[in-house]
């Protein structure tokens, strides 16, 4: 039974690894997103600089509550592991709080 339950784990990983395999995905795929963005520019004959600056001029032209809302949703995937690590250190203490 104990070895069973050790190798579950070896296989398939406790909680705390998947969602930190969805976090690595996340910013995986938003760097990625962004390289394709500017290897595009860079196919139709742009060079790099003029690329990067593509993407700096789209986010300069935003209002400040629209740069909150991106903010928001970038930060969004990034909530549910944390609030799962936060529980989880909750129930190995008790509380956040040490008690001096």
């Amino acid at each position: 039974m104990v070895m069973d339950t050790l190798l579950r784990r070896k296989i398939y990983g406790n909680g705390g690894d998947s969602k930190m395999r969805m976090v690595v995905a996340y910013i995986t795929i938003f760097l990625l997103s962004i390289a394709f963005l500017i290897a595009t520019d860079m196919l139709t004959g742009m060079d790099l600089t003029t690329a990067v600056e593509i993407l700096k001029e789209s986010f300069s032209v935003t209002t400040r509550e629209e740069n909150m809302v991106i903010v928001i949703l970038l930060l969004l995937p990034l909530l549910i592991p944390f609030v799962t690590y936060m529980r989880g250190r909750r129930k190995k203490t008790g509380s956040l709080r040490n008690p001096d």
